[in-house]
């Protein structure tokens, strides 16, 4: 098989740029310029993603044996709920795996932590897209999907017990595609930890 090479460079309002050569399979480079006209991604945008994507989220995910699975298959499965047991199932992923990784991600968790967590997964997530806005103390986090109404359910009970485990009142409102909270809180509280580039958080593109 022949060996090509790739010239990597990264650079964006919040890292410095590193320029660095990568031996790659030349079948893998083939596969990466197709992908990369297909996205209208330049190959180094494209390399980059995948790469922050690995080093920021899935990395992270094999520590916790996390499978790929499509998202029809996870609707249906979902779809066996009961209201109730959707949000149960809730509750234990927010008072436990939720709170394990972001633990192990960023080392406590806290307000930071939680939509840190959030934020990437409306990165590296197809199906899900957040957002987070405040006005000094007052803040709105948005939870779009692509999933249907039980998976809202699921994702307002799993912020409920997020925040609740953090003692923060949170508002929620619900729709079939969306979940939209309210909340207030101080500075010393959501300056408990300094934040992390937010290139943590954001693909390049």
């Amino acid at each position: 098989m022949h060996v090509g090479a790739i010239l990597l460079s990264t650079r964006n309002s919040d890292t410095r740029s590193i320029t660095r050569t990568v031996r790659i399979d030349e079948d893998v480079q083939d596969a990466i310029e197709h992908l990369a006209e297909q996205q209208n991604l330049s190959v180094n945008a494209l390399v980059n993603k995948a790469l922050r994507k690995f080093a920021f989220w899935d990395a992270a995910l094999e520590k916790f044996e996390a499978i790929a699975t499509p998202s029809q298959l996870l609707v249906k499965m979902m779809d066996y709920l009961s209201d109730q047991n959707a949000k149960e199932l809730a509750r234990s992923a927010g008072t436990n795996i939720a709170k394990e990784l972001m633990q192990f991600m960023f080392k406590q968790v806290n307000l930071d932590s939680v939509l840190r967590h959030f934020e990437l997964q409306g990165v590296h997530h197809v199906s899900i897209h957040f957002d987070h806005a405040n006005e000094g103390d007052a803040h709105t986090i948005v939870m779009r999907h692509t999933m249907g109404p039980k998976w809202s359910i699921f994702y307002e009970e799993l912020i409920r017990s997020l925040f609740s485990e953090l003692g923060i009142m949170i508002e929620l409102e619900r729709l079939d595609n969306q979940v939209t909270g309210r909340f207030r809180t101080t500075r010393s509280v959501h300056e408990t930890t300094p934040r992390a580039p937010m290139s943590i958080a954001r693909a390049i593109i």
